[in-house]
C-alpha cells in the first residue's frame, strides 16, 4: 500500500521576491575649471579718501581741459586731458571684466600715473616750471614700474609660473625702460611733425631718460616689496585676477590675428615715417645744445 505524502509547511512558504540591487549612484567628473580670471570673484572695498582723491584728480582733469580750450585755445592740450580723463577709468573696465574688485592703491596709481603728464600740459606747468619734465618722467616711471611689477608677480602666482622675484624685477624694469623709449620717440615725432618744444636738446631727452630709469628701478624694488611682503591674501589674489585678464587678452588676440596686428604696427611705423618725411619742419634738438 502506498504511503500518502503529507505536504509539509514549507511548501506552501510563499516565494519573496528577489530584490533588485539599485547600481550605487556613479560620481560625475567635475567640469574642468574656468579661468582664474573668470571664476574668482574678489571683494576688496574701496576706502572712501581714496575714493575722493581720484575723483578729485579727475575734477582737476577737467578743470584743465577747460583751461587749455579757454587760454591756449590748442588741440593738442585739451585732446591730451581728454585722452587721460577717459584712461582714467582703465581700471573700472577691467574690474566690470574680471568680476574682480581691485585695490583702491592701485587705482589711484594709475589715475595718477596718466593724468600728472596731461595736467601738466593742459595748465602749461612745463613752461612755467623748471625742470618740471624730470619730475614728471621720474614719478610717471616710478608709477608704471610699480603697476607692472605687481600685476606681473600676481600673474606668476595665479597662474603659478616659474618666476623668481629677482627675474619679476628684471622684466618690469625692461618694461618700464622700454615706455620710457617710446615716450622720447612720441615727443621726437611731436616736435617735428607739429613744430612743438617738447625735446628742448639733446640734454633735455637724456637727463630725461636718467629720471626715467632711476625711477624705473625705484618703483620695481618697491612692487617686488609691496606683493611679497606687504599685501595681504585678498590683494594679492585681486591683482592676480587682474594681470592673468590683461596678460591673456593680448595673447589671445596675437593667436588669432597675428598677421592682422603685425600688419597694423608696420602700417604705424610706415605712416610715422612718411610723416617725418614730408613735414617740411627743422630737424629738433639741432637749434641748441
Amino acid at each position: 500500500m502506498a504511503r500518502r505524502r503529507i505536504p509539509t509547511a514549507t511548501a506552501h512558504r510563499p516565494t519573496r521576491p528577489v530584490p533588485q540591487v539599485r547600481p550605487l549612484p556613479v560620481e560625475q567628473p567635475a567640469d574642468p575649471p574656468a579661468a582664474r580670471w573668470q571664476a574668482t570673484v574678489v571683494e576688496t572695498p574701496e576706502s572712501r579718501t581714496t575714493w575722493l582723491a581720484i575723483w578729485l584728480i579727475r575734477a582737476l582733469l577737467g578743470a584743465g581741459i577747460v583751461f587749455a580750450l579757454l587760454t591756449t585755445r590748442q588741440a593738442w592740450p585739451t585732446a591730451a586731458g581728454l585722452v587721460a580723463l577717459g584712461l582714467s577709468f582703465g581700471p573700472r573696465g577691467v574690474e566690470r571684466a574680471t568680476r574682480t574688485d581691485l585695490p583702491g592703491w592701485l587705482k589711484l596709481a594709475w589715475v595718477v600715473a596718466v593724468a600728472l603728464p596731461a595736467a601738466s600740459t593742459a595748465f602749461g606747468v612745463y613752461d612755467r616750471v623748471t625742470h618740471w619734465g624730470k619730475v614728471v618722467h621720474g614719478a610717471d616711471a616710478f608709477l608704471v614700474a610699480l603697476l607692472v611689477g605687481v600685476l606681473l608677480l600676481g600673474y606668476r602666482e595665479a597662474r603659478r609660473v616659474d618666476l623668481s622675484d629677482q627675474l619679476g624685477a628684471l622684466v618690469t624694469v625692461f618694461v618700464g625702460v622700454a615706455f620710457g623709449v617710446l615716450w622720447e620717440l612720441v615727443e621726437y615725432v611731436f616736435d617735428w611733425v607739429a613744430d612743438t618744444s617738447l625735446q628742448k636738446s639733446n640734454a633735455d631727452t637724456m637727463t630725461d631718460f636718467l629720471w626715467h630709469d632711476f625711477g624705473t628701478v625705484l618703483g620695481a624694488l618697491l612692487a617686488v616689496r609691496l606683493f611679497c611682503h606687504w599685501l595681504g591674501a585678498t590683494d594679492r589674489r585681486a591683482v592676480g585676477v587682474a594681470g592673468s585678464w590683461l596678460v591673456e587678452g593680448p595673447s589671445r588676440l596675437l593667436e588669432r590675428h597675428g598677421w592682422l596686428m603685425t600688419a597694423l604696427v608696420s602700417a604705424l611705423i610706415a605712416l610715422t615715417i612718411a610723416a617725418l618725411w614730408f613735414a617740411g619742419r627743422p630737424i629738433p634738438g639741432l637749434g641748441s645744445s
